[in-house]
């Protein structure tokens, strides 16, 4: 349950909320602790400025959901474009990136019981393309800009991309100028 629906909930349970009050008339919320205090700014009519609800949960309430956190406001942002998500860019890489990992699961024992140069390239770029999608989540999640600051952000990214672009590269010509990737793997698990 995230902080919005806790409000909801709380505020709806001790009778403050109105009954004209609809969730996805949110555009914007600033919360102070757990269920202590709330701002809504509800937009009245499409154009007009945005007028602001001061909401207060019952104070027996309040006070058992107290938090030393109280203190510590955090604004966060309700958009209903936004959490849409179907259309975006973003849900669009995230769906083909599980499709290459599914395709994984049957281009690595196609490649490694037939074998052709174009399995080889193929295999070698997914394999590249699905370390990348990793790593990038990675930086992207541990090393925001609000916790490490813009430049180490961005530098990680860099990096990131880098890494992958050396990576590809060196991939691409051990498959040009070698044995190539899947008679390397084969030679590997021989040894062994």
């Amino acid at each position: 349950m995230n902080c919005l629906q806790l409000h909801l909930r709380l505020l709806g349970k001790n009778g403050i909320l109105k009954s004209g009050f609809h969730p996805a008339s949110l555009s914007r919320m600033t919360c102070a602790s757990s269920a202590v205090q709330c701002r809504i700014q509800t937009p009245n009519k499409p154009g007009e400025r945005v007028k602001h609800t001061d909401l207060v949960p019952h104070k027996y309430s309040a006070l058992k959901l107290w938090s030393p956190t109280a203190l510590n406001a955090r604004e966060f942002h309700v958009s209903a474009v936004a959490r849409a998500g179907a259309g975006t860019d973003a849900a669009k890489l995230w769906h083909f990136e599980r499709v290459v990992a599914a395709s994984m699961l049957l281009l690595i024992p196609s490649a490694m019981l037939v074998y052709h140069p174009i399995l080889d390239y193929l295999l070698s770029a997914i394999l590249v393309m699905h370390g990348h999608w990793g790593l990038h989540g990675i930086v992207i999640d541990y090393l925001r800009p609000k916790i490490m600051g813009n430049a180490l952000a961005k530098l990680s990214e860099l990096v990131v991309y880098i890494f992958s672009a050396f990576a590809m590269g060196g991939i691409m010509y051990f498959n040009y100028t070698d044995v190539g990737l899947i008679h390397a793997i084969a030679g590997l698990w021989r040894t062994l």
